[in-house]
């Protein structure tokens, strides 16, 4: 089990931008992302059993340490930051193996290496690259952290800034759509604009009464099902409806909302 200590996490909490905090996380899956990469694709399976151990350990530090960042990035700015997409994946893999690395399934991380990489991607050279040295694989008991820690600052100029998804928030979709409003916009491309902004809610609405039939055909299909249990079966109990005056009612309320589509077409 690694020392992580709080000093530890100075760069990252020394961060004041929740974009610099995803950047700083990003930059943590991508090593985890080159660590799996260069072993298990290209050494794990010619590798000794001690060899294997050895860097299992080493990996279980990385992500561990990575593991921390997370929580801390996650925890602090949870509308706008969220956890990159291989750590996601591999944590999840890793879960499955009930927390031996050396147990995780080498087809599903081959799979993983082919997952999207827009926010986390491989770069050329990384600091502190224990995965790339064997020999250091073979010699080291534990990675030095504050080594990890501070990789970050040598490497931040080469990995790439990918402004994350969840920073664009409703706030920042109204003030676009302010501006556009104000900008000299053909007519033709604001009634393009404005079809594809009804037709969206539409949808929206469409999918709304669709998950309510849903629900409602589910209660349905339980309580009937529930019904006919309890009439030729003595030791089920009856369902908690005492009459079918409510089914009535949903049923009808499924016959109105079939109604009515049919008159609007």
């Amino acid at each position: 089990m690694p020392d992580l200590r709080p000093m530890m996490f100075s760069t990252l909490f020394a961060l004041e931008q929740p974009q610099s905090w995803q950047h700083y996380i990003n930059y943590h899956s991508s090593r985890l992302r080159a660590a799996v990469e260069a072993f298990l694709i290209r050494r794990y399976p010619e590798a000794t059993k001690s060899t294997r151990k050895r860097y299992m350990g080493l990996l279980w530090d990385e992500y561990l340490f990575t593991h921390a960042c997370v929580g801390f990035a996650t925890s602090k700015y949870p509308e706008s930051v969220e956890a990159p997409e291989f750590y996601k994946k591999l944590s999840d893999i890793q879960f499955e193996a009930a927390a031996r690395l050396e147990d995780m399934d080498l087809n599903a991380i081959s799979s993983l290496l082919q997952s999207d990489a827009d926010y986390d991607p491989i770069i050329p050279a990384y600091e502190g690259d224990w995965w790339n040295d064997k020999k250091k694989v073979n010699t080291t008991r534990r990675l030095d952290m504050d080594t990890i820690s501070q990789a970050y600052n040598v490497d931040k100029d080469r990995f790439p800034l990918q402004p994350n998804s969840m920073d664009v928030t409703e706030d920042d979709l109204a003030e676009m759509r302010a501006r556009l409003e104000e900008m000299d916009v053909p007519p033709e491309i604001k009634q393009t604009l404005q079809f594809y902004k009804e037709l969206d809610e539409q949808m929206v609405e469409e999918m709304k009464r669709s998950l309510e039939l849903m629900v409602k055909c589910a209660l349905v299909i339980e309580r009937t099902d529930a019904q006919s249990a309890s009439m030729t079966n003595p030791n089920t109990e009856p369902p908690l409806v005492a009459s079918f005056q409510d089914l009535d009612g949903i049923i009808d309320a499924l016959h109105t909302d079939s109604d009515s589509d049919s008159d609007s077409d």
